[in-house]
């Protein structure tokens, strides 16, 4: 008699086990099922049904359930997904034992953007339904994602690669041209006619930057979207103002790191209202001990219109100057020459200079805001908080790289993790959402 921990190949059941039997009552393919059922094929935009000539008519809503519990198990691959139609029980169960093939799942993704861009929308409404949305505490946040294409996606044919040009025979114009192609390394590195939106990125290759806004309430991102940029210098004010036009305000507070810290952001955060703490920008010290002669320890005095410096001399009025088509005043110290600290401050022979940039009220009160302790603790935070949904998407998602190519494509797939992501946080959430419906 064989053991009851071994094997039993022989096992014979006298009527088949009914398909609801195959996953357990908390295998998460049970949510994503009763989430896309929950909405009607017009609120998911989707078609009747998705085949083509010869091939069987796939009901969109099966398909879109297949691709959201894919990729909630780390699956980008049409031919992967194929796969786990035929292998997979939960992907069986979900699909009815049907199986589509790559090039109809394929065929799906590609022609239904908007339903799967409409996943993330989705997951907002349900969030917003059971108070899961508290715009008391908000994080900004980038991340950078690889595009599809290589960075190194240039082409050459087999007789370029085997004998130089009969211009390039010359010694002196070959030289020329390897003299030019070095000077413009970076830029030949990052070419891929597929992927002209893309930008070289430090330690990602051709990508792009991907950014979010999560709620402190239940963790949940609020609000997504892609840019093709080297750094989020530019990217607070965008994602406040889409915070903006989707619950009609901003959080009580918004915390972003040093990343965002730019004077022109800021004067424009005052400027609309925005409540923000920023981290010290890169260049700024981050303690009292630290550069103690930077240019953020000199103060300036509005009413005699003087700059003070740590040492509490002077600095005067020079001149007006044209900086990134800002005018920016100059100020200059008179009493440089016998300074103690001279050497520690400035090597210039005129004396130490600041430039006064417009916005330099907003960057000092910045400042203050940041020394505040109960906003301390606030910006404390933002790292849990921004960093989480990062760290889930590229470690349990398994998503570091975009399947679709160009920018407009790669914010519809970024869009769908996102909504990826919130479906994991409302499964964790499941209890409370049970006890709240």
């Amino acid at each position: 008699m064989s053991s009851p921990w071994t094997a039993d190949y022989s096992r014979v059941y006298l009527l088949p086990r009914a398909v609801d039997e195959w996953v357990g009552p908390d295998d998460p393919v049970r949510f994503i099922r009763s989430f896309v059922e929950r909405y009607s094929e017009s609120q998911w935009k989707l078609p009747k049904g998705s085949g083509g000539p010869g091939r069987p008519a796939y009901d969109g809503e099966v398909l879109l359930k297949i691709w959201i519990y894919a990729y909630l198990r780390g699956m980008h691959s049409s031919r992967a997904v194929e796969r786990g139609c035929r292998e997979w029980v939960p992907l069986m169960w979900l699909a009815g034992e049907l199986k589509p093939d790559h090039n109809t799942l394929w065929r799906f993704w590609a022609a239904n953007q908007e339903a799967i861009g409409q996943l993330f929308e989705l997951t907002m409404e349900m969030a917003r339904e059971l108070g899961l949305i508290g715009l008391a505490l908000h994080a900004v946040d980038g991340t950078k994602i690889q595009a599809c294409g290589s960075t190194h996606g240039r082409s050459f044919s087999a007789s370029e690669a085997e004998r130089l040009s009969e211009e390039l025979q010359d010694r002196k114009k070959l030289e020329q041209w390897i003299d030019r192609a070095i000077a413009n390394a970076d830029e030949k590195r990052r070419e891929n006619p597929s992927e002209k939106d893309a930008v070289l990125l430090k330690k990602c290759g051709l990508g792009y930057n991907a950014q979010t806004v999560v709620d402190d309430k239940a963790a949940l991102i609020i609000e997504q979207g892609v840019v093709a940029s080297k750094n989020d210098q530019e990217q607070l004010i965008p994602m406040l103002d889409r915070v903006q036009q989707r619950f009609g305000q901003t959080a009580t507070e918004t915390v972003a790191d040093g990343g965002y810290n730019t004077q022109s952001a800021l004067a424009r955060a005052e400027e609309k209202q925005y409540s923000v703490i920023v981290g010290t920008a890169a260049r700024e010290p981050k303690n009292s001990d630290e550069k103690p002669y930077h240019a953020s320890r000199f103060t300036h005095e509005q009413e005699r219109d003087v700059v003070i410096c740590p040492q509490k001399r002077e600095l005067t009025y020079e001149r007006t100057v044209k900086r990134k088509a800002t005018a920016v005043r100059v100020y200059r110290g008179r009493q440089c020459h016998d300074c103690p600290v001279r050497d520690l401050c400035t090597r210039d022979r005129r004396g130490r200079s600041i430039d006064l940039w417009p916005q330099h009220g907003t960057a000092v009160r910045q400042r203050k805001k940041r020394e505040d302790p109960a906003k301390r603790r606030l910006y404390k935070r933002r790292l849990p908080l921004a960093e989480r949904p990062f760290a889930t998407i590229k470690t349990t998602l398994r998503f570091t790289r975009f399947k679709s190519r160009g920018i407009i494509k790669a914010a519809i797939e970024w869009k769908f993790i996102c909504g990826i992501y919130n479906l994991t946080r409302l499964m964790a959430l499941y209890p409370a959402i049970a006890d709240l419906s």
